[in-house]
């Protein structure tokens, strides 16, 4: 049995931060539309980041979960979810 590795937690609160943090669309997009076009698939016109946390800042914040979200979203949707729109026109999760 191969060996489990711890991972940093930080490395995630960089990656959330810097793909689903508002206003860091277009770097995600740019992440997204290079893997697609590795597997020829179409590229994305635009992405949305529908974000149900409220990130954490420091190692030291508690995430929380928005309370507007929340109270619209069943459990099994309290995660983070990007909505990408191809350029036909179709609307895709991510």
């Amino acid at each position: 049995m191969s060996e489990i590795k711890n991972i940093n937690v930080l490395n995630d609160y960089f990656m959330r931060y810097m793909f689903a943090k508002e206003g860091h669309e277009r770097i995600l997009l740019n992440l997204i539309n290079a893997v697609r076009t590795d597997y020829n698939q179409e590229p994305f016109e635009e992405v949305k980041v529908l974000n149900t946390f409220n990130l954490k800042e420091t190692i030291n914040d508690k995430q929380s979960i928005a309370p507007k979200v929340a109270r619209k979203v069943d459990r099994c949707r309290r995660r983070l979810d990007v909505r990408a729109v191809t350029k036909s026109g179709e609307t895709v999760l991510v």
